[in-house]
């Protein structure tokens, strides 16, 4: 409750400075518990302890994050709200893969022997693969249904996935890597990925 009021108190204020004056994702998290521990472990005299777990957590928590959700909405509809709610399955999946990397940055600015470059870069690249293979694997499966019903071996259910869909869907691919890249982060294989889509 304490953490939703700061943040709620943040926003109002941010609402009373002009608008070229942006809160930036760092400015709504409060960031203070992990640098408390920081200190009290170091303290301690066990700062690698409290390193070694918070790596740990961060590693778990990613491979959740990363995980694509169980189904991520199909494009195969005729309806077009159902085909916004695809959108939306995608974007959701990448805000929250770019939240837990933006959070890792600043901690890394911030507590840089907590989170080293390699150990981002070791995250990252497990994200950019999960990525990469699930949206490929998705996209795949879309086309080969698209391909049977065009040689008559089978029915394509809606047959909604249009040159306008795609390029939606590029565009949302293209924002995650451009997001990325602001951070820093490598995003060469997200390029391959819009390629695989023509």
């Amino acid at each position: 409750m304490k953490n939703e009021w700061k943040v709620e108190r943040k926003v109002r204020q941010a609402s009373v400075h002009d608008d070229d004056e942006l809160l930036s994702a760092q400015d709504l998290i409060d960031f203070t518990p992990v640098h408390r521990c920081c200190q009290i472990f170091n303290v301690l005299g066990a700062k690698e302890v409290f390193d070694a777990y918070y790596r740990k957590q961060r590693k778990e928590q990613a491979a959740v994050v990363i995980r694509p959700p169980s189904k991520l909405v199909s494009f195969m509809h005729s309806n077009a709200e159902l085909t916004q709610q695809s959108i939306h399955s995608y974007v959701r999946y990448l805000d929250e893969i770019i939240g837990f990397f933006v959070v890792e940055d600043h901690i890394m600015q911030t507590e840089p022997s907590l989170v080293t470059a390699a150990y981002k870069d070791q995250l990252w690249e497990m994200a950019l693969q999960q990525v990469t293979t699930a949206m490929n694997t998705h996209f795949i499966t879309l086309f080969a249904a698209m391909l049977r019903e065009e040689h008559g071996q089978g029915t394509f259910q809606g047959g909604c996935l249009d040159v306008e869909m795609m390029l939606r869907m590029k565009k949302v691919i293209l924002l995650f890597a451009l997001t990325m890249k602001s951070y820093g982060f490598g995003i060469g294989s997200l390029y391959t990925l819009l390629q695989n889509f023509r």
